[in-house]
């Protein structure tokens, strides 16, 4: 589709798996704070499949101005973050409930496909395999 893809992370576990099984262009260490700093305001959009309490300041330093934390993980426990960062650079937060962690899982393979393409004009999950 085009997009530069960042995979964010808490650690290298999951770098090759993204990589090159995911074929994301990126991937940063979320606790490393020097790699997060050289990622500052380079990001359009943040989907956040984090499912439990985390600080959201480090994610949205990484957003250009405009740009968008969209959550898709659910937290039990409210989040934290300084408004400021986001009122100065007019960036949104938002949120979808899109199914399970297996559902995401799944839908995170079939786009990973060749040949596979997403686009939002409805259908199951909005998923739609070309030339189908």
């Amino acid at each position: 589709m085009g997009h530069h893809v960042t995979v964010i992370s808490s650690s290298e576990k999951k770098k090759v798996e993204a990589l090159e099984h995911l074929h994301a262009d990126a991937f940063l260490v979320s606790s490393n704070a020097a790699e997060m700093e050289g990622a500052a305001a380079s990001l359009h959009y943040i989907l956040d499949t984090v499912p439990a309490f985390h600080s959201l300041d480090p994610y949205i330093s990484l957003l250009k101005a405009g740009g968008n934390l969209i959550f898709v993980g659910v937290s039990t426990k409210p989040l934290h973050f300084n408004s400021v960062d986001l009122n100065l650079g007019k960036k949104p937060l938002t949120g979808s409930f899109i199914g399970s962690m297996l559902r995401n899982t799944g839908n995170t393979g079939f786009l990973g496909r060749e040949g596979t393409e997403y686009n939002d004009r409805g259908g199951e999950d909005g998923l739609y395999k070309q030339g189908f």
